[in-house]
């Protein structure tokens, strides 16, 4: 039973051996297998490769990305209009936030995102689900809350690593004058 995915990663392939295809995306010829295949013969279930294969599949072969992901189902098409919420400017009004956060990371612009705007377009998102529901769904204070809570716990550990790091310098200080002086 091939898949809508299977027949495009095999009519993509063309001529090229399965061997060469798979090192030229970056899995194993086991894996594009199964993709190409559609169903694992294990348990008879469709394979839906992760979004970071279907990344390595594009660059590889060249296709849209947004393409794979709507085949695959991560994504509906056409992407909804979304409600602006904060300073966070996405590029497009009708782009999904987590795909908007997904283009900003694939076209090497995360140095350019702060943990917070990340955390704000993956919460605006209705393709992330949490308990059976997508988070852009939930009461905005909730969502809020997810943000502060997140970057609080971020911002603790970091601080922690540093004070860690500090005691680690003053007690090799310690053990240095105490070997100096005996």
């Amino acid at each position: 039973m091939k898949t809508q995915l299977g027949a495009l990663l095999k009519e993509l392939r063309k001529d090229l051996p399965l061997r060469e295809a798979a090192k030229l995306i970056g899995v194993s010829h086991t894996y594009l297998s199964l993709l190409e295949k559609g169903v694992d013969p294990r348990t008879g279930k469709e394979i839906k490769p992760s979004v970071e294969v279907l990344q390595k599949i594009s660059k590889a072969y060249n296709y849209p990305y947004e393409e794979l992901l709507k085949i695959v189902g991560y994504i509906d098409s056409p992407p909804k209009p979304i409600k602006q919420t904060s300073n966070t400017e996405p590029v497009s009004k009708t782009e999904d936030p987590f795909f908007e956060l997904l283009r900003r990371i694939e076209n090497r612009e995360p140095d350019t995102l702060t943990v917070e705007e990340a955390l704000e377009l993956v919460l605006r998102s209705d393709h992330v689900m949490f308990d059976g529901k997508p988070v852009g769904e939930m009461d905005e204070d909730i969502l809020l809350d997810i943000r502060d809570t997140v970057v609080a716990i971020l911002k603790y550990k970091a601080n922690l690593k540093k004070a860690v790091a500090g005691m680690k310098g003053v007690a090799s200080d310690c053990l240095a004058a105490a070997v100096g002086a005996g």
